[in-house]
């Protein structure tokens, strides 16, 4: 019913062009009622100072559930800690995992469970320096978009548009979904390299000026209605 409902409208305005590609490929859309709007965020962007390996803080901010990744960033984690015991796992949200986290974050002190968040996201961003996101299925996350403005060192999966905002070993590193040997490789890799860390996330921060922060999401906006 609700692709009825979409095929009687004169537009439709998705978040990224993996979703219009779907609409397309898997319900027959003409592409004439499709059009692809990003996601943008109000930059907030405050300088940052470049840490390095011996005191780094790794960051998941999302829905606390399966389909995050949420547990193969667990299992990752305490991977590069057997390595590394001067690292921090902070972790904001709520969902079905909630349990599990505190019960984790009681036990293992370099756990620091937020719980949700109403404000203040820009703030823990700019204390992160490896924002990890390994979800199994996005459309346009906007936890990553807010990691880009905060110039933060991004791990992501390769799935949905995540790929249309972050380029692999440019703007972040993409890694294949539920694969918690290659999340913990990508994180190691980012901890051991200071200056591909560094690199990544200066990148990641000039995409977001370039094309996501909220100036261009209104620009973009009026392109498509005027």
């Amino acid at each position: 019913m609700k692709y009825v409902i979409l095929l009687a409208c004169c537009l439709n305005i998705f978040t990224a062009k993996a979703i219009e590609s779907e609409m397309i490929e898997r319900y027959h859309f003409s592409p004439n009622l499709l059009s692809v709007l990003r996601n943008g965020v109000a930059d907030e962007y405050k300088p940052r100072s470049f840490r390095t390996e011996d005191n780094l803080k790794i960051g998941f901010i999302s829905r606390l559930e399966k389909t995050k990744g949420l547990e193969e960033l667990l299992s990752a984690y305490q991977m590069i800690k057997e390595k590394n015991n001067h690292l921090e796992l902070i972790i904001a949200g709520t969902g079905s995992l909630e349990e599990k986290i505190t019960k984790i974050s009681k036990s293992d002190a370099s756990v620091k469970y937020l719980g949700h968040l109403c404000s203040g996201i820009s703030d823990l961003l700019h204390e992160i320096d490896i924002f990890v996101l390994p979800s199994y299925q996005e459309g346009l996350p906007y936890s990553i978009i807010e990691a880009c403005m905060a110039e933060c060192a991004i791990i992501a999966t390769d799935v949905g548009g995540i790929p249309e905002i972050i380029e692999n070993e440019k703007s972040g590193l993409l890694i294949p979904a539920r694969n918690e040997i290659a999340l913990y490789l990508a994180i190691e890799k980012l901890i051991l390299n200071n200056t591909l860390r560094e690199t990544l996330a200066k990148n990641a921060r000039k995409y977001f000026v370039s094309s996501l922060s909220m100036n261009k999401m209104q620009e973009h906006t009026r392109n498509i209605f005027l």
